[in-house]
């Protein structure tokens, strides 16, 4: 029998042979202060990321990419950290000269972090470049995070926390961006590799190469992790308040709030351990994303299943914000539903924001659907979606939903 993986495989096979002798670029649309190029200015069409640096993401609150010798690179606040209002560090179209250049480099942390990972030492491990005096207008800086001999692999933003794993697969949080404080991990969890990490508001979650699933708790310096009794786990995915774990046989679970039906069990019951999604029973899944309060599960046949809210289409339902007389329209799916697409497509890739949703086609197009109160859409105005509605812009590698923005990886324009 083919394995699941293998099936996703062979859909993107000559795809991704195309896209191997294209030049890839990133392009950004919505909202997040590391992208706007001033206040109150949000991108309503794809807008070119003029950086050489692929390995990015971002969050309302910031922007955070990994340079090729593995420093990590924060746009964002400086001192209004929960403010929406948050000004601009850098243009996609005419990015800043590298703050941090005019800067020098401060002395490591006067604490020392004695704590070893997975054979790294931390102490005197973490560097700072930049300091909240060396900020742009409206309270907005930029920072460099070295790790000494280390490096850094994967970096993800979440709404107050920043999180990062080394090229060891060791990972470090900071809150706040109180970069000269890093969060690591409890004595106890010092030894435990970690492959990826999912932050959500409420949960946040770990995967680690042999395929444990644990989830992250924070304490004041330290985290800790507690395993999630769920076998053989290959992807992680953390909603506002929810959390999806896909298994190697294709099995999904989900765990958390269910106030609207984002953990696909029928009801609106909350769940405290993982449960498996009886629904999507017999179907293989290839991969998973949690949304805000919505979730998605992409199958090896290139089919979409969505449940949860539907407030603004983000489920591909009828939607009363956008007809408000429609009698079919739904405000919830506490159930798995097949996505209808305008036209037949087999769809290799699904991301999910707060409270929209996009999808990558066999052919490279980008679908989205859903809120675009910032643009996030990628379709060049703010107006709601309840249907799929084609990106002007392909083929499509790979694209990520992030709260109220999208970055989408494709061919160089």
């Amino acid at each position: 029998m083919t394995s699941p993986s293998t099936e996703i495989t062979n859909i993107n096979r000559n795809y991704i042979s195309s896209m191997e002798t294209a030049k890839t670029a990133v392009y950004v649309s919505g909202y997040s202060c590391g992208f706007r190029t001033k206040r109150g200015e949000n991108l309503t069409n794809l807008v070119k990321w003029e950086r050489k640096e692929s390995n990015l993401d971002c969050c309302w609150t910031c922007a955070c990419y990994i340079t090729d010798d593995g420093k990590i690179v924060y746009l964002g606040f400086c001192n209004d950290v929960a403010s929406p209002n948050a000004s601009l560090v850098s243009s996609p179209t005419e990015p800043i000269k590298e703050k941090f250049d005019q800067v020098k480099n401060e002395q490591p942390p006067a604490d020392n972090y004695q704590t070893s990972v997975s054979g790294i030492n931390y102490e005197r491990m973490i560097c700072i470049v930049g300091d909240k005096s060396a900020t742009l207008p409206d309270h907005t800086c930029s920072w460099c995070i070295t790790a000494v001999n280390v490096g850094f692999s994967i970096v993800v933003c979440g709404w107050r926390l920043l999180a990062a794993i080394t090229r060891q697969n060791s990972c470090i949080l900071w809150r706040d961006i109180q970069f000269d404080k890093p969060i690591l991990p409890s004595t106890h969890d010092s030894n435990i590799l970690v492959k990826s990490i999912s932050l959500g508001d409420k949960y946040s979650a770990v995967l680690t190469p042999d395929g444990e699933a644990f989830e992250l708790k924070l304490e004041d310096t330290t985290y800790t992790l507690q395993q999630l009794t769920v076998p053989k786990v290959k992807q992680v995915s953390c909603g506002k308040e929810h959390v999806l774990l896909l298994t190697t046989d294709g099995s999904v679970f989900s765990y958390g709030l269910g106030s609207r039906g984002q953990l696909g069990h029928s009801g609106l019951t909350n769940e405290n351990v993982p449960r498996k999604v009886e629904a999507l029973d017999g179907v293989a899944i290839a991969s998973i994303a949690a949304g805000g309060w919505h979730s998605a599960a992409l199958d090896t046949i290139g089919s979409v299943y969505m449940w949860g809210w539907n407030e603004s289409g983000q489920l591909a339902l009828p939607c009363s914000k956008v007809d408000s007389q429609r009698s079919d329209n739904v405000s919830v799916e506490a159930t798995p539903n097949l996505v209808n697409f305008p036209l037949e497509v087999t769809i290799t890739k699904i991301s999910l924001g707060s409270r929209h949703s996009a999808a990558i086609a066999d052919d490279g197009k980008l679908w989205s659907w859903g809120w675009n109160g910032y643009g996030q859409l990628c379709l060049g105005d703010k107006q709601i979606r309840d249907v799929p509605t084609a990106v002007n812009i392909s083929p499509v590698s790979d694209v990520a939903c992030r709260d109220w923005s999208t970055i989408v990886w494709a061919a160089s324009k």
